[in-house]
C-alpha cells in the first residue's frame, strides 16, 4: 500500500536553517519538504494557493514575521497547522506565547549551533511533533542512529507539551468509540551563504540568545527535577500518588458505575442555575496542554466577575511561561488571574495557574478555607506541573462539589487524578469536544473513563462552567 507523504512547508529567513530542517524532514519517509519561504509574506502567498499538512515557522523575519503571518492567516480564515521554531530568551518567550495564543500548536527550540542543528535531539524534536500533529503514524526508533551527517546530540525529542511516556494522540478528530457514562451530549544554498548562516548561529550562541537544541517542555521539567532532587528533602507526594493510583484506570469503568451513582445525590444538591445562589463550597479544577494557551483565551475571559467559585489550573508549560500567561489573561478577563504562589488562599472569582516547574496542590487552611501548596516533588511522566497531582490533592478537600474541566492536550494527564477523586468528592466533569481540540488526547482519555457529564465545544466551556458553579 502506497502512503502519501505529508507535505511540510518551511518558513525561515536563514537559508542554512531552511536546508537543515528540510534534510531532517526528508530523512523520514512519511514526510516531504520541498517548498521553503524566507519570510511570512512569501509564505502567505504560497498558502493562498497550496495546502500543507504542517508549517514550521520562524518568528523573526523581514517584511512579515511569524506573528504577523499568523494574524494574516486568522484574518483570512486560513487554517494551517503551525509549529514555531523559537528561541527561549525573555523576548522569545513572549513571542512564543503570542504565537500559541494566535493558533500555533507547538514550538521547537532553535539549536545553539550548526552541530546541534544537525544533531539527533533537534531532529527527533521536529519529527515527533510532526508525527503527532499530522497523524503520520508511529515514529521509528532512531535511538541507535547518529544525527544527519553529524555527531549525535542530546535531547529526548518530545513535544513541548507531551510527556515522554505518553502514547501519541491524533491532532484532529478521530473515529474513536469512547464511552461517555451519564453523558449529556445534547534547495540549494551557495557556500558563501552557508558560511554566513553558520557564523550567525555561532554568534547567537556566544551571546546566549539560543538555548538547548532538542530541549522540550518535558526535557526542561526533567532538568529541573534532577536539580531539585539533589537539593530538596521534601516528601515525594507526587511519587507516592503515582504508586497509590497505578491501578485506578484499569478499574475506571467498574468504579464509575458504582461510585458515581453513590455521589449523585450530593452532586445534585450542589447544582444551581447561574442566576441563583449556588453552594459556596465549589471549586473548578482545569487541565490542558497542547493548544491550551489559545483555548484558555476562549474560556477565562468569558467567565463572569462574580463567579461563585475559585479555579485552579494546570497548563503544561516551563518556568517563565505561566507567569506571562497569567498576566495576559488577567488583562483580558473579568475574573482575576494570577500565577499561583505558596500559601495563596483560594477566593471566588480568581484563577490560580500552576507555575512552570512546580506541582500545584490544594490543602486545608484555617477557617474552612483552602490554600495553595507548591511542590518540587519529582515530575510525573516528565510533567511538572502535573494535573494528576492537583486532582489527587483535592481528595482530602472539604469542597462539596468540584467541577473538573479537561481541555485540549496530548497524552492523558488528569484522567488518573479524576478517576481517584470521584471516589472521594462529588464531581461534575466537563470535557472539550473532539472537533474543537487542537489535540484530542486528554479529553479523549477522560471521556473513555466513563466519568464525563458534559462534552461541549470550546466556545461553550465558559458558560457550562458558570452554569455548574453559579454567580454571587
Amino acid at each position: 500500500m502506497i502512503t502519501v507523504k505529508k507535505n511540510i512547508l518551511i518558513v525561515d529567513d536563514s537559508a542554512l536553517m531552511r536546508r537543515v530542517i528540510c534534510d531532517i524532514i526528508n530523512s523520514d519517509e512519511r514526510f516531504h519538504a520541498q517548498d521553503t519561504c524566507k519570510d511570512g509574506l512569501e509564505a502567505f502567498n504560497k498558502l493562498l494557493d497550496r495546502k500543507y499538512d504542517a508549517v514550521l515557522l520562524d518568528v523573526n523575519m523581514p517584511r512579515m514575521n511569524g506573528l504577523e503571518l499568523l494574524d494574516k492567516l486568522n484574518e483570512n480564515h486560513i487554517q494551517v497547522t503551525t509549529i514555531m521554531v523559537s528561541t527561549l530568551t525573555a523576548d522569545g518567550t513572549e513571542e512564543t506565547l503570542s504565537a500559541l495564543e494566535k493558533g500555533a500548536v507547538d514550538f521547537v527550540l532553535k539549536p545553539e549551533n550548526i552541530i546541534e542543528a544537525r544533531g539527533k535531539g533537534f531532529r527527533d524534536q521536529i519529527l515527533n511533533i510532526l508525527v503527532t500533529v499530522t497523524k503520520a503514524g508511529t515514529l521509528p526508533d532512531h535511538s541507535s542512529e547518529p544525527g544527519i551527517g553529524h555527531s549525535r546530540s542530546r535531547g529526548s525529542g518530545n513535544s513541548i507539551f507531551r510527556p515522554a511516556s505518553e502514547k501519541s494522540f491524533s491532532a484532529a478528530p478521530s473515529t474513536g468509540s469512547g464511552r461517555f457514562k451519564r453523558s449529556r451530549m445534547n534547495y540549494s544554498v551557495d557556500e558563501k551563504e552557508k558560511e554566513k548562516e553558520a557564523s550567525h548561529l555561532d554568534r547567537h550562541h556566544s551571546e546566549g540568545t539560543i538555548t538547548g537544541a532538542g530541549r522540550t517542555y518535558a526535557d526542561r521539567f526533567r532538568t529541573e527535577r534532577a536539580h531539585t532532587d539533589r537539593h530538596h528533602s521534601e516528601p515525594a507526594h507526587a511519587e507516592r500518588w503515582e504508586q497509590d493510583h497505578s491501578s485506578d484506570l484499569n478499574a475506571g469503568h467498574g468504579m464509575a458505575s458504582a461510585s458515581r451513582e453513590d455521589t449523585d445525590q450530593l452532586v445534585s444538591g450542589s447544582k444551581m442555575s447561574s442566576s441563583s445562589g449556588a453552594s459556596s463550597d465549589i471549586l473548578i479544577a482545569l487541565a490542558c496542554s497542547t493548544g491550551g494557551p489559545k483555548a484558555l483565551h476562549e474560556v477565562i475571559p468569558h467567565l463572569p466577575k462574580n463567579l461563585n467559585a475559585p479555579m485552579v489550573l494546570v497548563q503544561h508549560m516551563p518556568v517563565g511561561f505561566t507567569k506571562l500567561l497569567a498576566e495576559r489573561l488577567d488583562i483580558q478577563s473579568q475574573v482575576k488571574v494570577k500565577e499561583a504562589e505558596e500559601g495563596d488562599i483560594l477566593e471566588k472569582g480568581k484563577v490560580y495557574i500552576a507555575p512552570g516547574g512546580k506541582h500545584l496542590e490544594i490543602i486545608a487552611a484555617p477557617g474552612g478555607q483552602h490554600k495553595v501548596h507548591l511542590s518540587s516533588a519529582p515530575a510525573i511522566d516528565g510533567l511538572r506541573p502535573c494535573a494528576n497531582v492537583m486532582y489527587h490533592s483535592l481528595e482530602n478537600s472539604k469542597y462539596k462539589k468540584i467541577v473538573c474541566v479537561v481541555l485540549t492536550g496530548m497524552g492523558s494527564d488528569g484522567t488518573k487524578g479524576i478517576v481517584g477523586l470521584q471516589k472521594k468528592r462529588p464531581l461534575h466533569v466537563i470535557s472539550q469536544n473532539e472537533a474543537t481540540c487542537v489535540v484530542y488526547g486528554m479529553p479523549k482519555a477522560i471521556a473513555e473513563s466513563g466519568l464525563v457529564d458534559e462534552v461541549v465545544p470550546l466556545q461553550d466551556v465558559a458558560k457550562t462552567i458558570t452554569k455548574n458553579t453559579g454567580v454571587r
